[in-house]
C-alpha cells in the first residue's frame, strides 16, 4: 500500500529535532506538530501543520515553550482547536483558529493535574474531589474564554467512598469511538450525556459490581452495589456503559449471565444466560465451547463491547483477552504517553514526570479468539439472524502505528485518523527532514454484524 507523498519540511541550522505529535481535529482534518529546540532562543518551538481530507497542508503559527510540556488533552469546538498543555505547575489553554491558524493562550498558575480527565466532543472535563471528599469540583473547558466550574456537595456517608474513588487509578473509557475489546481495569470511568459513572469490578469480589453515579445536572451522587445473579462457580465479571445502560457479564466455569441494568437506578432491565437463551442463537452455538474453554484459563478475562447499529439496535460482542498483556486501546492517550515517555529517555530529561504515566502497553486479544456476537433490539430483546450495519467501525490504530514503527525509513512517527485515511508525520534518519504523508484505512469486507 503506497503512501501519498504530500509535504516535506527541512529543518534550519538553528533547529534541533525533538519529536512529532499528531491529532485528529475532526472527520476532515488532522494536525501535525513538529517539536524542535531553537538554538538561538533556547526555547522549544511547536510548529503545527494542518492537513485536510483534500491533502492540502497549511502551516499554523508557531508557539514556544521554555520546556516541552505534557499534552494532557485536546478537543475541537467549532472553528477552535484547543490544546491543554502542562508545564511545571501551570496549565496553558491554547486555542487555535482552524481557519486562520493563529492562536491565543490563557495560563492557569498553581495547577495540579487532576486524576480524572475526560476528553469529549467539544470540551475537556476535569473531575476532582476537594475538601477531603466533602466537595466534588467539575471544570468544563470549551476554550480559554469559555470555562464552566461547578461544585457538588457530598453527603457525609459518601465522602470516604468518593475520596478513595477519585484519588485511585481509574481507566477512562472513550465513548466517542468503538473499541472491539473494552476495558478490563478494576475501575472504569465514563462520561455520558453530562453524567459521570464509575464502575468498580473488584477482582476479589466477582459477585459484586459497584456503580457510582455523579450527576451534575441534578446535583446528586449515588453509590449502588449490584449483586451477581446465580451463576455456577462464578469466577469473574466485566462491564461497559452505553446509552445510560450498564451491560454486565458474570462469568462462571461453564456458563455466564449477561445482564443489562439502568445506569441511573441500577434496575435490572434484562438477563440472559449462555446456556439457555444465547445458546439458541445461530451465531453463538458453534463458538460456545471454545469460548468457555479459553476464558476459564487464569490468564484470560472476559470482555464486553457494545456498538450501536444504524437502526438503533445494540451489537454485543463477548470475548476474552490475556489480562497480562492487554490494556484498553485508548489510542490518543497511549500514543501521547509513549511519545512523551520517549522524550524523558533522551538526554536532558525534558518531559513530564514518571509518576504521571500509567503502563502503556497495548496488546491484541489472543490470536484466533472468536467473539460471541449477538444483537439486542432497542427494547433489549434478542434478535436471531439479525444483520446489522454498525454505526461505528473499529479501526485498529495500534496496527497502523506498529507498521510505521517497523519501517526502517521512518523515524519518530505520529498519526492522525480520518474516516477513510490516516495522516502521519515523521523524520528521516538524520532528523533534518520532516514528511507528512497519508495512507488509506483498509476497511473490513463487511461492517455488518453478527
Amino acid at each position: 500500500m503506497q503512501a501519498n507523498d504530500i509535504f516535506k519540511y527541512t529543518l534550519e541550522k538553528h533547529q534541533k529535532f525533538e519529536k512529532t505529535l499528531s491529532f485528529d481535529v475532526d472527520d476532515n482534518q488532522t494536525l501535525h506538530v513538529l517539536v524542535v529546540k531553537n538554538k538561538d532562543t533556547k526555547m522549544y518551538d511547536f510548529i503545527p501543520f494542518r492537513m485536510n481530507a483534500q491533502q492540502e497542508v497549511k502551516e499554523w503559527t508557531t508557539i514556544s515553550f521554555e520546556e516541552i510540556p505534557e499534552i494532557i488533552s485536546y478537543h475541537t469546538n467549532g472553528d477552535t482547536f484547543t490544546l491543554l498543555s502542562l508545564e511545571d505547575e501551570h496549565l496553558d489553554i491554547i486555542d487555535y483558529s482552524i481557519s486562520e491558524g493563529t492562536f491565543s493562550k490563557d495560563r492557569w498558575e498553581d495547577f495540579t493535574k487532576p486524576n480524572n480527565i475526560f476528553k469529549q466532543k467539544g470540551s475537556t472535563v476535569f473531575l476532582e474531589e476537594k475538601e477531603n471528599g466533602a466537595q466534588i469540583k467539575i471544570t468544563t473547558i470549551e476554550n480559554a474564554s469559555t470555562v464552566e466550574k461547578k461544585e457538588i456537595s457530598v453527603t457525609e456517608d459518601l465522602q470516604r467512598t468518593l475520596k478513595k474513588l477519585l484519588r485511585s487509578d481509574s481507566e477512562i473509557v472513550d465513548q466517542e469511538e468503538y473499541i472491539e475489546h473494552g476495558s478490563i481495569f478494576e475501575v472504569q470511568a465514563y462520561l455520558e450525556k453530562g453524567v459521570f459513572y464509575f464502575v468498580e469490578n473488584d477482582n476479589d469480589k466477582e459477585e459484586e459490581i459497584t456503580l457510582t453515579q455523579i450527576n451534575p445536572l441534578s446535583n446528586t451522587i449515588t453509590n449502588t452495589v449490584i449483586t451477581a445473579p446465580e451463576v455456577d462457580k462464578l469466577r469473574d465479571n466485566n462491564t461497559q456503559i452505553k446509552d445510560g445502560k450498564l451491560f454486565a457479564i458474570f462469568q462462571g466455569k461453564e456458563d455466564f449471565s449477561f445482564n443489562v441494568y439502568d445506569a441511573y437506578t441500577a434496575e435490572n432491565l434484562k438477563s440472559f444466560t449462555l446456556s439457555e437463551q444465547l445458546s439458541q442463537l445461530t451465531g453463538i452455538r458453534s463458538k460456545k465451547s471454545n469460548y468457555l474453554k479459553e476464558v476459564e484459563k487464569l490468564k484470560n478475562r472476559p470482555t464486553v463491547a457494545i456498538n450501536t447499529s444504524k437502526s438503533g439496535n445494540y451489537i454485543v460482542s463477548v470475548n476474552y483477552v490475556d489480562q497480562n498483556t492487554y490494556n484498553y486501546n485508548n489510542f490518543w492517550f497511549m500514543h501521547f504517553m509513549m511519545q512523551q515517555q520517549m522524550m524523558m529517555m533522551q538526554p536532558g530529561g525534558f518531559g513530564p514526570h514518571v509518576e504521571n504515566f500509567y503502563p502503556f502497553y497495548i496488546a491484541l486479544p489472543m490470536e484466533g479468539s472468536k467473539p460471541l456476537t449477538f444483537v439486542l433490539s432497542k427494547e433489549l430483546e434478542l434478535l436471531d439472524n439479525a444483520s446489522e450495519e454498525a454505526e461505528k467501525e473499529f479501526v485498529d490504530k495500534k496496527k497502523y502505528s506498529e507498521q510505521l514503527q517497523e519501517n526502517k525509513n521512518i523515524y519518530h512517527p505520529s498519526l492522525g485518523f480520518l474516516k477513510e485515511e490516516y495522516h502521519y508525520m515523521y523524520s528521516d534518519k538524520k532528523e533534518d527532514v520532516i514528511y507528512i504523508k497519508s495512507k488509506p484505512i483498509v476497511k473490513r469486507a463487511s461492517s455488518k454484524r453478527p
